[in-house]
C-alpha cells in the first residue's frame, strides 16, 4: 500500500484524482497530524492547504467529539475493528460549525503495520439541520396532537386508526391501546355506516382532499354523541380526522327550537293582540292572528306606520309619532299601559290598552319592539254601565235621604226632650254620612263618564282655605286647625264648588287617619306659576306601597280596615280627579316622624 502511494504513477494518476474527488479526503498521520488533504476537505472546514497540513485533527475537531474520536482511532489501530464511521463537528477556521460523516481506515506499510490513517468525510450539514428541523416539526406535531382540545385521529389506508390523541381518547371513553386498531365503522351508527362509506369512496376516486360533515360516535359506555368532522388526505395514503364534540351545541339549538316553538305558539295563540317591529319603522312587522282580527286585516300590515294610522286617542284624534307606542319603544323608550283606540276596517274602533317595548342586543343596540294590544272594550262596557247604575242608585237614594234629614231637623225643633234629640241627632249624623257617600258614588259616575261640569271663575283659595278650616273647627272640637300663608298668594281660575269640596275630603282625611288631639296645618303659598295648597296631619307613617296606591278608587288601607274608619275609599281618589281636572296634581309625603302631607297645586290665573 505505501509502494502504492509513493509510486511515480500514484503522484501523476492517483493522487491527483483523489484531490479532485467531492469527497474530503486526508492521509493522516499516526500522530494526528493531517498529512496530505484535498481541495474538498479544506473547502469543509475552512482552511487552505497549506494551514491544514501540519494541525492535529483535534485542533478542528469540536470539543465535545474528541473522546469519541480517540476511542474510534485506538480501537481501530489495535485491530478490533477495520474501519470505523461517525458523525461529528469541525471547527471552521471561521469558527462555524460544520457537520461531517467521518470514515476511517488504516494505511499499511508492506510489513502490514499502520503507518497512516485515511479519513473520507461527508458534509452532511444540511442534511442535519434538516433532519433537526424535522424533529422539532414532529415534536411539534405531537405537542400540538397531544394537547389540541379536538380529537385527533390518524387512520392507515385500510381506515384503521393508528394513533389517537388524548382528546379523542376522553371523547369517547377509550384508552389509545383501545383505539388504535379499531375503524370508524366500530363507532357509528348502524343507520350512518353506508353513508360514512360512499363519502369516504368520494374522497378516495374522486380525489376531494378535504370534507367536513356531521354526524354521531358511540362512545364505549354505548351513548351516542354528536360530532362534527373536518377530514383530510395526507400524501401517504392515511387519513387525518379532526373531530368536535358538538353534544352540547346540538342540545342547546334543540332546546333553542323547542322555545322558539313555545313562543311562536304563545304569540300566535295569545288573547292579546302582539306585533313585533323588526330594526326600522320601515320594515316589516310580525302580527299575530289576534291583532288582524281586532283591525280586521286580511293581509298582513307591511310597516308600522300603516299600524300607527290605525291608532287614535280616546277622544278619536290622530297620534302624533312621539305618542306612538311602537315608534318610542324603536327609540328605547317603553310604553306601560297606555289608553288608544284601534281602528278597524270596517271604520269602526275597538279601546285598546297598549304596551310596548324595545327589543336590546347585549351591546345595548335597539334591535326592534314588541307592542301589546289589550281589547278593553268589555271592560268600558262594564264601567260604563256601573257608572250608570251607580248614578242611578245616587240619584235615587238622595230623595229618601233628604226627606230623612228634612224630619230629623223638624223632630229635632219640635221636642224639648233631651233623650229623642240625642237620638234624633244620631239619625241626622248617620244620614249625612250616607249623603256624602251618595254625593261621592255620582261624582265618580261623572268623573267615569266625562260628564263632570266645572263652573269656573276667578277664586281668592287664601279665603276658600280659611272657610274650609272654620267649618272644621265647627265640626271636630277636639282638633285645631291652623292657617298659613306664605306671601302674596294670586287668585285662580276654578270652580270654587269643587275646590271646597278637594278641601274637605283633605281636611276629613287628615281627621280620620290623624293622632286625636294634634293640630291641623294647613297653608297656601304661591309655587312658580301655580298656587300649592298642603294639608299636614300627626299619625302613623305611611309605607311606600300605601301612597302608591293612596289615589286608587275604592282603596282603603290596612289600618283603615283594623280601625273600622268610616268610608268606602272614594274621596282621595275624587280629590285628585278634581284637581287634575283643574289641571293641577297633588302629591302626598309621609315622614318617619308620623307627619304626613297631602300637596296639590291648582294653575295661577293668566299664567
Amino acid at each position: 500500500m505505501l509502494a502504492e502511494l509513493t509510486s511515480p504513477d500514484a503522484e501523476r494518476h492517483w493522487l491527483p484524482a483523489l484531490d479532485d474527488s467531492p469527497i474530503g479526503t486526508a492521509l493522516v498521520g499516526l500522530d494526528g497530524r493531517f498529512v496530505r488533504v484535498n481541495r474538498a476537505l479544506c473547502q469543509i472546514v475552512g482552511y487552505p492547504r497549506e494551514e491544514l497540513v501540519g494541525l492535529s485533527s483535534h485542533e478542528i475537531t469540536h470539543p465535545a467529539d474528541v473522546d469519541v474520536d480517540r476511542e474510534g482511532k485506538t480501537r481501530l489501530a489495535g485491530g478490533e475493528i477495520p474501519y470505523f464511521r461517525r458523525d461529528k463537528r469541525y471547527v471552521r477556521k471561521d469558527g462555524s460549525i460544520v457537520f461531517v460523516r467521518l470514515t476511517a481506515s488504516l494505511v499499511r506499510d508492506d510489513q502490514g503495520a499502520p503507518i497512516y490513517v485515511l479519513s473520507q468525510l461527508e458534509d452532511i450539514t444540511e442534511r442535519m439541520v434538516a433532519d433537526e428541523a424535522l424533529r422539532r416539526s414532529e415534536s411539534d406535531f405531537r405537542r400540538l396532537f397531544d394537547q389540541a382540545s379536538d380529537g385527533i385521529f390518524i387512520m392507515d389506508p385500510a381506515g384503521r386508526y393508528t394513533d389517537v390523541n388524548a382528546a379523542g381518547c376522553e371523547m369517547l371513553g377509550y384508552s389509545r391501546e383501545e383505539l388504535v386498531g379499531k375503524t370508524v365503522m366500530d363507532l357509528v351508527p348502524t343507520e350512518d355506516a353506508p353513508r360514512l362509506a360512499h363519502v369516504r369512496q368520494l374522497m378516495l376516486c374522486r380525489g376531494f382532499t378535504r370534507v367536513r360533515e356531521e354526524g354521531r360516535l358511540r362512545r364505549k359506555d354505548g351513548v351516542f354523541i354528536s360530532i362534527e368532522v373536518s377530514s383530510k388526505f395526507l400524501l401517504d395514503g392515511r387519513e387525518v380526522a379532526f373531530v368536535r364534540d358538538v353534544s352540547d351545541r346540538k342540545r342547546a339549538e334543540r332546546e333553542r327550537e323547542e322555545s322558539l316553538r313555545w313562543t311562536r305558539a304563545v304569540f300566535e295563540q295569545s288573547p292579546v293582540g302582539l306585533v313585533l317591529c323588526h330594526g326600522h319603522r320601515d320594515r316589516g312587522l310580525e302580527c299575530n292572528s289576534r291583532l288582524l282580527q281586532m283591525i280586521g286585516a286580511e293581509a298582513p300590515i307591511d310597516c308600522l306606520d300603516q299600524l300607527r294610522r290605525a291608532l287614535r286617542t280616546p277622544d278619536g284624534g290622530q297620534i302624533p309619532d312621539e305618542d306612538c307606542p311602537g315608534l318610542r319603544a324603536l327609540c328605547g323608550e317603553p310604553t306601560h299601559a297606555t289608553e288608544l283606540l284601534l281602528s278597524d276596517a270596517k271604520g269602526g274602533s275597538t279601546p285598546v290598552i297598549a304596551t310596548a317595548a324595545p327589543i336590546v342586543g347585549p351591546d345595548g343596540t335597539v334591535l326592534g319592539a314588541v307592542i301589546a294590544f289589550q281589547d278593553i272594550a268589555t271592560t268600558k262596557e262594564l264601567e260604563r254601565l256601573r257608572a250608570e247604575w251607580n248614578s242611578v242608585v245616587a240619584h235615587d237614594l238622595r230623595q229618601p235621604l233628604g226627606s230623612i234629614l228634612l224630619c230629623a231637623q223638624m223632630l229635632t225643633r219640635a221636642t224639648g226632650d233631651a233623650r229623642l234629640v240625642k237620638y234624633v241627632e244620631r239619625i241626622r249624623a248617620a244620614a249625612t254620612r250616607l249623603n256624602r257617600m251618595v254625593c261621592d258614588l255620582m261624582d265618580l259616575s261623572r268623573l267615569e263618564a266625562s260628564r263632570m261640569e266645572l263652573s269656573r271663575q276667578s277664586v281668592d283659595v287664601t279665603a276658600l282655605v280659611q272657610v274650609a278650616a272654620e267649618r272644621a273647627r265647627l265640626e271636630t272640637a277636639d282638633r285645631s286647625f291652623d292657617v298659613c300663608v306664605t306671601g302674596e298668594v294670586p287668585e285662580v281660575y276654578v270652580d270654587p264648588d269643587r275646590i271646597t269640596q278637594v278641601l274637605e275630603n283633605l281636611l276629613t282625611n287628615a281627621v280620620k287617619y290623624g293622632t286625636a288631639g294634634t293640630p291641623v296645618v294647613m297653608s297656601v303659598a304661591r309655587d312658580g306659576g301655580e298656587v300649592a295648597v298642603a294639608v299636614t296631619n300627626e299619625g302613623r307613617t305611611l309605607t311606600p306601597e300605601e301612597i302608591a296606591s293612596m289615589f286608587q278608587r275604592f282603596h282603603r288601607t290596612n289600618s283603615a280596615k283594623v280601625q273600622r274608619v268610616q268610608g268606602v275609599g272614594l274621596g282621595l281618589y275624587i280629590t285628585r280627579s278634581l284637581v287634575e281636572a283643574h289641571g293641577g296634581r297633588v302629591t302626598v309625603e309621609s315622614s318617619s316622624a308620623g307627619e304626613t302631607t297631602f300637596r296639590f297645586t291648582l294653575p295661577v290665573m293668566n299664567a
